[in-house]
C-alpha cells in the first residue's frame, strides 16, 4: 500500500501538480526514512504534525526515527502519542458503527459490564505484551503493556511490565517513573528498589541511588543488602561533591 502512495506521490512531484499536505509530506518522510536520511525525514514529520496532529502515522515514523538517531526517550514519547490518537479514532469509529444505542449499557448494569470487560482486555494485553517482548518486539509489547495499564491502572504486574519493556530499550527516566509508581501502590517489593538503583547507578547518579537505597532500608530494615548499598553510596555521593 505504501509503495503505491509513493508512486502516487512520485508522480504529482513530476508533474507539478503536488499539493503540500500532512499526507504527502509523510510519504515523503518516509522516503527519506527508507534513504537513511533521518534528520531530513525528522523536519518533514515534523511539519506534517504541524498539518493534521490527529494523523497518527508520521508519530510512528517519528518515532521510528528518533530510535535510530539514539534519542529513545523521544522515540517512546512520538510512539505513545501515535497510539494514543490511533486508539481515539479506533474508539470512535466503533461507537459510531453501533447499530442501536441499546448496545450502549447504563446504569448499575453498565459499571459492572465495563468493569468485567476491561478486567479480561487488560489481562489479554498483558499475555500479548509478554508474548511480543518474548519475540524482540519492544515498541509493540509497550503499547500493549501501556494498554493493561490503562484498562487496570491498580495492577502492580502490569506496571511493572511496563516498566521492564522501557529497559529493553533503554529508556531509563521512563521506567523509574514507572517503577516509582508501582511502589506508591506497594512498598514491599524489593526487587523493584533494586531495578531503580541499578537505573541510576547506569544513569550515573549516585544520589539518585542513594534516594532509593534509603526507601528499601525502610521498607526492608533488616535486609543487610540495603545496609551494604547504602555505605556504597553514600561513598559515591561525597567522593562526587569532591570532585565538583
Amino acid at each position: 500500500m505504501i509503495q503505491k502512495l509513493l508512486l502516487l506521490f512520485t508522480l504529482f512531484t513530476f508533474s507539478g501538480n503536488c499539493i503540500e499536505t500532512a499526507h504527502t509530506l509523510y510519504l515523503k518522510a518516509y522516503q527519506l526514512f527508507s534513504e537513511h536520511q533521518f534528520k531530513k525525514a525528522e523536519t518533514v514529520l515534523v511539519k506534517s504534525i504541524k498539518m493534521d496532529s490527529d494523523f497518527s502515522e508520521p508519530y510512528f515514523l517519528l518515532s521510528k526515527v528518533y530510535f535510530r538517531l539514539q534519542s529513545h526517550n523521544q522515540a517512546i514519547n512520538y510512539f505513545k502519542k501515535g497510539q494514543k490518537i490511533k486508539r481515539k479514532i479506533k474508539e470512535h469509529l466503533k461507537f459510531s458503527q453501533s447499530s442501536s444505542l441499546d448496545e450502549v449499557k447504563s446504569g448499575i448494569d453498565s459499571v459492572a459490564f465495563l468493569s468485567i470487560r476491561k478486567i479480561k482486555e487488560a489481562k489479554k494485553a498483558y499475555f500479548e505484551g509478554k508474548l511480543a517482548r518474548k519475540k524482540g518486539k519492544w515498541y509493540l509489547a509497550i503499547e500493549q503493556f501501556e494498554r493493561a495499564v490503562d484498562l487496570d491502572s491498580g495492577s502492580i504486574t502490569y506496571l511493572n511490565a511496563l516498566g521492564d519493556a522501557f529497559l529493553d530499550v533503554n529508556s531509563h527516566y521512563a521506567a523509574e517513573e514507572i517503577f516509582s509508581n508501582s511502589l506508591d501502590k506497594n512498598i514491599f517489593q524489593r526487587s523493584i528498589y533494586q531495578k531503580l538503583i541499578q537505573i541510576n547507578e547506569t544513569l550515573s547518579r549516585p544520589a539518585r541511588a542513594m534516594h532509593w537505597v534509603l526507601k528499601g532500608k525502610k521498607a526492608f530494615p533488616s535486609d543487610k543488602w540495603f545496609k551494604d548499598r547504602q555505605l556504597y553510596y553514600d561513598y559515591r555521593v561525597r567522593l562526587k561533591l569532591k570532585n565538583e
